[in-house]
């Protein structure tokens, strides 16, 4: 199964890593899921929704895992899986999750999506529909996005403010 994208933290309380992995068949949805990597290099599969692509995960508190993909998912302590945004929120796969806190992270997809969720509801922009985002990163306030259209090669960042 090729992994579309690892993600690790540290667990304060614990000092454990956890280090997660997306996998999913390209645009497929069989046997889609997150592998979790432990420390032995032994791998388990946590459980996952049928029928849902995952492209990327992402998470600062191992409690609040994050994915992106056929929509926009967070892993909750209770153990389930909770959708934040489907089609309502970004119309297109979504394609790379990365943040700073579980209150502030951005998701890249097809079509020139950017969202970006402050801890209650997500603010989406659009600057070129034409581009098909395919990762971003999120630090020290700014944002960096790549992509391409077919005939070029996209760079976007955005940088927050500080008030």
């Amino acid at each position: 199964m090729p992994i579309q994208d690892i993600w690790g933290s540290k667990n304060i309380k614990t000092g454990r890593w956890r280090i997660l992995c997306a996998v999913s068949p390209g645009y497929g949805i069989t046997d889609a899921g997150i592998l979790h990597v432990r420390e032995d290099n032994t791998v388990d599969k946590l459980p996952w929704v049928s029928g849902r692509a995952v492209h990327s995960v992402w998470f600062n508190d191992p409690s609040f895992i994050f994915t992106s993909g056929s929509g926009i998912l967070r892993w909750t302590p209770l153990g389930k899986w909770a959708e934040m945004g489907g089609a309502d929120v970004i119309p297109a796969n979504t394609r790379s999750i990365r943040g700073i806190a579980e209150n502030d992270f951005f998701v890249v997809s097809d079509f020139g999506h950017i969202g970006h969720y402050n801890g209650v509801s997500f603010r989406v922009m659009q600057p070129n529909p034409d581009i098909l985002f395919y990762s971003c990163d999120y630090r020290n306030n700014v944002m960096v996005a790549v992509g391409e259209d077919g005939r070029n090669a996209y760079v976007v960042v955005l940088r927050q403010k500080a008030y």
